[in-house]
């Protein structure tokens, strides 16, 4: 599968599923029975792990980015900061939801569709769909 040849640094076990246009980084660790959907995107860098729990689905669309820009500094000098991510086991994240540095997010969560989470979701935490009414 041309997913594992990409994983240089990143641990999964075999039980773990993969759907057409996956993107995974260095030192991203899958627990067994991870479940990928298309276009997932989980982004990390060796001083930002992203732990995922066993279990779990990442919907179409979903993105998990460990590292970040310094928008505090302007130009060139601007710098990527990271902290590692955290998500437990039995978790759905539903379409297009984003997880942000630093984020936890405890077992048997429920993440509704477009969410962006940063910060810590309890365990067992139903989040509802992001829907704007017009």
């Amino acid at each position: 599968m041309e997913v594992r040849r990409r994983l240089f640094f990143s641990r999964f076990s075999s039980s773990c599923f993969f759907a057409e246009g996956v993107h995974i980084t260095n030192n991203v660790y899958l627990s067994p029975n991870i479940y990928c959907n298309r276009n997932v995107s989980i982004i990390a860098k060796s001083y930002a792990p992203v732990q995922i729990g066993r279990n779990t689905v990442l919907s179409p669309n979903v993105s998990v980015v460990s590292v970040a820009l310094d928008t505090l500094t302007i130009g060139a000098e601007r710098s990527h900061y990271g902290r590692s991510i955290h998500i437990g086991s039995n978790v759905w994240l539903a379409t297009g939801v984003l997880v942000l540095a630093g984020s936890i997010i405890e077992d048997d969560c429920v993440i509704g569709v477009g969410n962006i989470i940063k910060g810590f979701v309890k365990k067992g935490s139903v989040i509802p769909a992001r829907v704007s009414k017009l």
